[in-house]
């Protein structure tokens, strides 16, 4: 049995949705304009510092174009000594702006802490670099370590 013009329809559309063919003609818009989401595409950053001062950055992903991200960040405390006041001691930024603390627990003085973790959605409207930093000067010892995954979604 032949086709019908909606089975026509429907396979042109579903292959406009998945990329696998263009719009054309007076029809012819963005993947977003019909709300077909974008490409999605992830950066990644991990980093370690030693000992770091109050207010140096642990980890930055730089000129994140504008867009909406999902954000994850991983922090984790370690080397020969940390102190109790290394607890939550690391925020996340936008720009200049800190926008959450990540928290770290420190369960002991040697060894290492907790594993820390800070997921958030958000929307930059210009090339913007996001960054973990150090909230107070690190215990000489301390090993802060930071990883940020940014995934660029929507339209």
């Amino acid at each position: 049995m032949a086709d019908t013009l909606n089975d026509y329809m429907y396979a042109y559309f579903q292959r406009v949705v998945t990329g696998n063919a263009a719009l054309s003609g007076a029809i012819n818009v963005s993947r977003a304009a019909v709300g077909v989401e974008a490409t999605t595409a992830n950066t990644s950053t991990t980093s370690s510092v030693n000992a770091p001062a109050a207010g140096a950055t642990v980890a930055s992903i730089a000129n994140l174009t504008a867009g909406t991200y999902e954000v994850e960040v991983t922090s984790f405390i370690t080397g020969t000594t940390v102190a109790t006041l290394e607890s939550d001691n690391m925020r996340f930024h936008i720009g200049a702006t800190p926008a959450g603390v990540i928290i770290n627990p420190v369960p002991g003085t040697t060894g290492a802490t907790d594993v820390g973790s800070f997921s958030t959605r958000i929307n930059l409207t210009a090339t913007t670099t996001i960054s973990v930093v150090a909230i107070g000067a690190a215990t000489a010892g301390s090993v802060y370590k930071a990883s940020i995954v940014a995934k660029k979604i929507g339209f």
